[in-house]
């Protein structure tokens, strides 16, 4: 499988809605400090696998302080050769949930 878009909202450095295109052989993340490189990164993680090894804290460390709902949510889609899946992760301030 191929992630081909990562949507990211209320998560670390992305308070507002932002979709990343990913669906190319390579792709390279530029931008000063700050910017939310890693985030990336930790997003697309924290959808897959349910949490970042790195940050301590469980899902509340997630959250971006700019968020309007409280919460953070990260959705990853996926192509395969005979079909999609999107793995959506969010967590509401209490409970996280996931949704294939």
């Amino acid at each position: 499988m191929r992630v081909t878009r990562l949507d990211l909202n209320g998560f670390r450095a992305f308070a507002a809605d932002t979709s990343l295109d990913l669906d190319a052989d390579a792709v390279i993340l530029v931008g000063p400090n700050g910017c939310g490189k890693t985030s990336v990164l930790d997003g697309l993680l924290w959808s897959l696998a349910g949490r970042v090894p790195r940050i301590s804290g469980g899902d509340t460390a997630l959250v971006s302080l700019f968020s309007s709902t409280g919460g953070a949510r990260a959705t990853a889609f996926l192509k395969g050769a005979s079909e999609n899946v999107e793995v959506r992760r969010s967590f509401d301030g209490e409970r996280s949930n996931l949704t294939c």
